[in-house]
């Protein structure tokens, strides 16, 4: 009896432990995004305009390319 208290003690202890990391693995307020921009011939496009849109929330951010890549 005592063995199999031990047993469901330390399982509990083992499945609180990961809550914290369950709760707030998905929690992020942001993300991020790197590319290229290029034309039709495949040359890079330095100093171009991108802009990116969030469907759900149709909330925008435009940005300018640096010499070769965006991030």
């Amino acid at each position: 009896m005592l063995k199999k208290n031990k047993v469901v003690i330390l399982f509990t202890l083992i499945c609180f432990s990961w809550l914290p990391s369950l709760i707030f693995a998905q929690q992020s307020d942001n993300g991020g995004l790197t590319g290229t921009v290029a034309d039709a011939a495949g040359a890079l496009v330095p100093n171009a305009t991108v802009t990116v849109t969030n469907l759900g929330t149709n909330a925008k951010r435009t940005i300018t390319t640096n010499r070769h890549y965006w991030k």
